[in-house]
């Protein structure tokens, strides 16, 4: 049976270490001077959409410190989806969050609306 995305495998031999990770390590940071940039230009975020959101933790912190309305999150691997989206920070929020399971290519394809401007 062919596996969706990366496997487990995958998730532990790269992501052994986590929290030495850009974008794992320093997400707080990475969301502190991005809204402070935004902020500067008097940009306001209204949505986010995050194409493969791995372990999600530079997601969570986005959603978090920028507070949009919407969030989409598409991630084509099975395994590590299923883990996220049943993270209660997730399954709290799936008014304002929406996470996906597949892959950029079908996320092209899929018929976008007026809803699923980004």
């Amino acid at each position: 049976m062919k596996e969706e995305g990366f496997s487990a495998k995958y998730w532990s031999d790269n992501y052994n270490d986590p929290n030495s990770m850009d974008g794992i390590g320093n997400a707080k940071d990475h969301v502190r001077y991005l809204k402070a940039l935004l902020t500067l230009d008097n940009v306001k975020i209204n949505s986010i959409i995050d194409f493969g959101f791995g372990k999600s933790v530079l997601l969570k912190e986005m959603i978090t410190g920028l507070n949009p309305y919407k969030t989409v999150g598409i991630e084509p691997s099975k395994y590590i989806f299923e883990q996220i989206q049943s993270k209660p920070f997730f399954k709290n929020n799936k008014k304002k969050v929406k996470l996906y399971n597949f892959d950029l290519k079908t996320w092209c394809q899929k018929s976008q609306g007026k809803n699923e401007r980004f």
